[in-house]
């Protein structure tokens, strides 16, 4: 009898990390490596946004914090997934995908709309504050 599951077929099963995985072992092997690559690009976006914090006053300080706190949200979303083809497809390749998740919120874009009203910025710059696609 082959207990070896093939390739596309999903099994439960339990990683390294104690997550309780859904895939073929090597997916699940490969997800894994993935998970923390992609668990240190969330690292990386929040040092750098709290770097950002450090130099800021006032309300601009404030708004930092609340993307801050939207990646964070965001990182816990990506990070409790247990299906390792998710990982594979859509995390293999690391480009922009953690700032593009932070720019698609709409809590985002009210804090770019309320920065521009702040400091009155032209309703023509605004659009591009609040545009998700990429320039």
């Amino acid at each position: 009898m082959n207990t070896v599951p093939q390739w596309g077929t999903l099994q439960e099963g339990s990683g390294r990390s104690g997550t309780q995985w859904l895939g073929t072992p090597s997916q699940i092997e490969w997800a894994e490596k993935i998970r923390l690559q992609v668990s240190a690009e969330f690292d990386r976006v929040a040092e750098t946004l709290e770097a950002v914090a450090r130099r800021q006053s006032g309300h601009d300080r404030l708004d930092t914090r609340a993307m801050i706190a939207i990646l964070e949200e965001k990182r816990l979303d990506v990070l409790r997934r247990n299906e390792a083809g998710y990982f594979i497809k859509n995390w293999q390749e690391l480009t922009d995908q953690v700032q593009k998740l932070i720019r698609d919120d709409s809590r985002f874009s009210a804090i770019r709309l309320a920065k521009a009203a702040r400091t009155k910025t032209p309703p023509s710059q605004v659009e591009a504050l609040t545009d998700p696609s990429p320039a």
